[in-house]
């Protein structure tokens, strides 16, 4: 039995749309970023827990886990706030600035080839007067 789908696949085309009549374009990459949370949460909390099973004379075990982990960890965990913040706010902020350079004249033609969600499409769209 064939089954004919109208419109584009799932997933394609134009972000959701938010309670605020706002397209919402969501996050990039929003597995890596919860993995690096996860692994900066882990690195922080192995390196905190280990400190309390090393012998106490030994200096520089203690600095490793009790210094080295968790900065590293906090390390991790700005990568994964960056990606997060890029994706809501510095993507928007710079495909703005971008688009204010352009002379508009309100008549042009805009093609965006290979536009993933739109988000540049839209801006673009907003600028023009049809």
């Amino acid at each position: 039995m064939s089954r004919q789908h109208d419109g584009p696949p799932s997933g394609a085309g134009l972000g959701k749309v938010a309670s605020r009549g706002k397209a919402a374009y969501g996050i990039d990459q929003p597995g890596v970023i919860i993995q690096l949370t996860a692994a900066a949460m882990i690195t922080i909390f192995v390196g905190v827990g280990l400190y309390f099973f090393i012998p106490r004379s030994d200096i520089v075990l203690e600095t490793i886990f009790l210094v080295g982990f968790p900065t590293i960890g906090f390390l991790i965990l700005v990568v994964a706030i960056s990606l997060y913040w890029s994706s809501r706010l510095g993507k928007p902020k710079e495909i703005d600035r971008v688009l204010r350079l352009i002379p508009w004249g309100g008549s042009e033609t805009v093609v965006d080839v290979g536009c993933g969600r739109g988000l540049m499409t839209i801006a673009a769209a907003k600028r023009l007067e049809n």
